[in-house]
This record gives C-alpha cells, sequence and structure tokens, in this order.
C-alpha cells in the first residue's frame, strides 16, 4: 500500500537541490554514508534507459519520514522514481509524493538504486555521469566505478592534491582547475604541520570585487559549500583545494587559520623568492592596491613590494623609503608630470593619481616608523622657488612684461623664478595656468637681454608649447596656431637677416 511522504516533496527538491545535477553527488553520498567500500555506477544509455548506482555497504531501508536525509530523494530531480533493492526489500519513491516498501526474492548483496530515464533528460547519460561522478567524487578514498559503452569501465578517483608528494602532480590538477599553470602553490597546514589543502594563487588578476570559488570536500566528496567567505578578503589571488573537515568548525577561526598560512608564504617569497614575489606583484599590483587601501591587515603585510610611479622611475615602496622617509606626492597625474622636473630633483617624488595611491601613501606613518607624508600642490612648489636676485630684476619685469603679452590669448599668466635643473627653461602650471621662466636657465638670461621683442615674444610663445607637451598637456587650437604664427616669423627674420647680410657682402 502506497504511502504519502510526510513533506511537501516538489517544494523539498526545489528548496534543497537548486541545481539537479546534485542528484548524483546525492546518491554517491547515500552510498559512503553507509561504509561502501566500492561504488558502481551504470548510466541509462548504457542500461536501456536504466540508472544504477550500487555499492557493498550496510543495509538500510528507508521508511519516507525524511526522504533527503539518506539522499534518495535527490534522485526524483531526474526520474519520476526511485527504486533502491536491498537484503530482500524494494523500496520505491515517486515523484508524485507517495512511496511504497515491498518484500522482493533475490539473492543479490549490497544496494542498488534505479532511476529510470525520463524522456529528453541527458544527465543520466554516460557523458554526464563521467563528468559528474569525476566533479564530486574523485577525491574519494573509496572507487566509483562507471560502465561505459562496450563493457568497460571507468574509475574516477584520483589522489588528493593534499595528499601528493610529487610537486608536479599538484601543479597538473591546479592547470586543470584554473585553467591555467598556476602562479604559485601554497600548502594549507594545520597548527601540527599536518597538510590538509592546496591554495593556487591565480596566473591573472580577477576583476577587483569578484568572490573565488574554492573546492570544499568532506569524506572525499565535493560539498555544495563554495567557500565564498573562506579565505580573508585580502587573499583574493587564491584559490583553494582542501579537506573541509581538517578545519576549524569555527569560520573564522579557520579563516585565520588559512590566512596565515598565505601570509608565511608572502614572507618566505620575500626572504627566499624575490624573483618570485615580483612576479606575483607585478600580476596582482593592482587589486592588491584597492584591497590594501581598504584592508589594514593585507596593508601590514604587502604595502613594502607594491610599485609607484616617481619621478626616479618604479620603485617598490621598500625601495622609495630607503631614498627617502618623507614622501612627497601628486593627487593627479597632471600635477605630477608639472611638478616632477623640480619637486623630484632631490628625492623620488611620487605620482599618487593612481587608483587607491593616496590612501595607500596616507596609511605609511601608521605602518613605519619615522615615515612622513606630504601632498604637493602647484601652488606649494611655486611658493618656495626662489626670487631672481634684486640687479637683474629690471631685466626680468621687461621680459615678463613681453611673455605677458605674447601669451596673452592662450590665458597664462607668466613668473620669473629661480630653480634647478638650469637646463629646464620654462615649467608650465596649472590652475591657474602659469608659464614660469626659469632665471637661472642660460636660454632665459640670453632672453632678457634680448632688445628685439619680435625675436623675444616668438621664443615665448615656442617655450609655451615646449612646456605644454613637455607636461603631457595637448596643445589647444590657440597654441596651434600661435606656435606655427611664431615659427613661420622666425623664420621670416632669419631670411631677411640672410638678405641684409648679402646685400652688405655685396
Amino acid at each position: 500500500m502506497a504511502k504519502a511522504f510526510r513533506v511537501d516533496l516538489p517544494t523539498l527538491l526545489k528548496l534543497r537541490y537548486p541545481d539537479p545535477q546534485r542528484y548524483l553527488a546525492e546518491l554517491i553520498r547515500h552510498s559512503v554514508t553507509r561504509n561502501a567500500k566500492r561504488i558502481r555506477i551504470v548510466p541509462a544509455d548504457v542500461n536501456r534507459g536504466q540508472f544504477q548506482i550500487s555499492d557493498d555497504g550496510d543495509v538500510t531501508v528507508p521508511d519516507g519520514r525524511l526522504p533527503g536525509e539518506d539522499g534518495l530523494v535527490a534522485g526524483l530531480l531526474v526520474s519520476d522514481s526511485v527504486t533502491r533493492t536491498s537484503a530482500g526489500t524494494k523500496w520505491v519513491g515517486r515523484i508524485s509524493g507517495t512511496h511504497t516498501t515491498t518484500a522482493v526474492d533475490d539473492d543479490l548483496t549490497g544496494t542498488t538504486v534505479t532511476l529510470r530515464r525520463r524522456r529528453g533528460e541527458t544527465l543520466l547519460n554516460t557523458s554526464k555521469v563521467v563528468e559528474l561522478a569525476r566533479r564530486y567524487a574523485e577525491m574519494s578514498p573509496i572507487p566509483v566505478d562507471v560502465a561505459m559503452p562496450g563493457g568497460a569501465t571507468q574509475t574516477v578517483n584520483r589522489q588528493p592534491p593534499w595528499l601528493c608528494e610529487k610537486p608536479l602532480e599538484i601543479a597538473e590538477y591546479g592547470a586543470e582547475l584554473l585553467d591555467a599553470d598556476p602562479l604559485d602553490l601554497v600548502a594549507l597546514k594545520k597548527p601540527t604541520g599536518e597538510t590538509f589543502g592546496v591554495a593556487y594563487i591565480l596566473p591573472t588578476s580577477p576583476a577587483p570585487r569578484a568572490t573565488q570559488k574554492h573546492s570544499l570536500y568532506r569524506d572525499g566528496l565535493l560539498l555544495e559549500d563554495d567557500g565564498a567567505d573562506l579565505l580573508p578578503e585580502w587573499a583574493f589571488f587564491a584559490r583553494c583545494v582542501l579537506d573541509a573537515g581538517a578545519l576549524p568548525e569555527d569560520r573564522a577561526e579557520a579563516r585565520a587559520q588559512l590566512g596565515q598560512s598565505l601570509r608565511s608564504w608572502l614572507l618566505l617569497l620575500s626572504a627566499r623568492q624575490p624573483r618570485r614575489l615580483t612576479q606575483f606583484v607585478n600580476t596582482h599590483h593592482l587589486s592588491l592596491k584597492i584591497h590594501a587601501a581598504q584592508d589594514p591587515e593585507l596593508a601590514r603585510i604587502i604595502t613594502r613590494w607594491l610599485p609607484f610611479e616617481t619621478s626616479a622611475g618604479r620603485l617598490t615602496l621598500t625601495e622609495l623609503l630607503g631614498r627617502t622617509r618623507h614622501v612627497r606626492y601628486a593627487t593627479t597625474r597632471d600635477v605630477f608630470r608639472q611638478l616632477a622636473p623640480i619637486a623630484g630633483r632631490s628625492t623620488p617624488f611620487v605620482n599618487a593619481g593612481h587608483l587607491h595611491d593616496v590612501k595607500l601613501l596616507e596609511q605609511l606613518p601608521g605602518l613605519y616608523d619615522d615615515v612622513t607624508v606630504e601632498r604637493v600642490e602647484v601652488a606649494d612648489i611655486v611658493a618656495d622657488l626662489d626670487d631672481p636676485p634684486l640687479s637683474d630684476r629690471v631685466a626680468q619685469l621687461r621680459l615678463r612684461k613681453v611673455a605677458d603679452s605674447a601669451l596673452a590669448a592662450t590665458g597664462c599668466a607668466t613668473v620669473v623664478k629661480s630653480f634647478e635643473p638650469a637646463s629646464l627653461p620654462v615649467l608650465y602650471l596649472g590652475d591657474p595656468a602659469t608659464l614660469c621662466l626659469n632665471h637661472r636657465s642660460p636660454i632665459i638670461q640670453h632672453l632678457a637681454r634680448l632688445s628685439d621683442q619680435t625675436v623675444l615674444s616668438r621664443t615665448v610663445q615656442l617655450l609655451h608649447a615646449q612646456a605644454r607637451l613637455h607636461g603631457h598637456l595637448p596643445l589647444r587650437g590657440v597654441d596651434t596656431e600661435l606656435l606655427s604664427g611664431a615659427l613661420l616669423d622666425l623664420v621670416q627674420l632669419a631670411a631677411l637677416e640672410e638678405d641684409l647680410s648679402g646685400l652688405d657682402n655685396g
């Protein structure tokens, strides 16, 4: 006589198993929990439409009160009925919500679960069964065999990477997992030193807010839990495969333990394999900066190796602090380019225009002893520059008057200051637009002595264009027009002088 399940079966299936592919994981787990020593699976397409999974585990009889607890109900995700034959008893559960138990006369040992394939259902066929069995049970210590067309058998098991002794095999598994060669491998160990997992370091940096999905196993079977919160947020660069049974039950404690393994790996790299550390930082530095700016724990660990663009080239923070304990920086690339020639002439000047660089630099005094940071603006630099000597003040005022007139159309003011390097005749400073003439430059000193205001005016216009380009600023229409006019006038003046010289010689 058919009995009704004491649950709403369709609702139970929908809530407990949103992915129908989980059917095979649950059926395999049903065998494992009954202490099976070997599991055999026969796909439906090699068995006239009937899928079977058999084992030699302990014999039990389901009663239908808690059909999901033993995994059998998951078979209803892909079949209208689940039949389990064991020790002379046949139990049948149906998608309609009923189940029956009858005695049968057989001499079978062990347990066999049978699913009849629905029309159009492919999850019970060989290719998919092999794929799912390997996904869910390849780390199981219990052999799982799948019958193949033609009578062959394929065993899906492999040795878990945390138990492998050959680094090459561990790396090969990581390449399969990531679909690319991992950057490095990190053994995850208990405080006692026993290895229970492997963290694979990603060879490319993930999107800033991407969440890594890890592979967690218990009793060799893949869990539904993808461990999204298993690692500290700063450890975005790792993907783990591990035995969840070896982790502390408290998630926070487990996270701290795994974080310590990755922290130790970073410190070991810095001490023994600086080239590999450089490769890691070069691969992930943008995401590392983003996370370090938000996570003081990561900042303490990784900031020292992060690269920054400076007036002395690309330097790690360790290299930068080796040259100066007072870090000066510009908040935008444009300001950095304008000020680097003078602000960075004695010590490196940092471009903090990259994402999160300002926040990282502002953290430094709290991370390192005797380190100070200073945000530098254009006005700060101009105010610190020296004025020309009083003896040259008259000539400089005349130079400024002509320069202001020559650049009136550009909206750029002029100022005369004295600064190093002397090889830099002018410096273009924005907001407000100012052309700073360098009194120490031989070019500017020569211009101050010129009596020909046309040559002086046109030369200033040329220097204005040069300064904008040197500061990586585009030439506007008015700049291009002045530049073309200045070049034309200077060429005409040179031609006129040559003509006059020829007349004198004649």
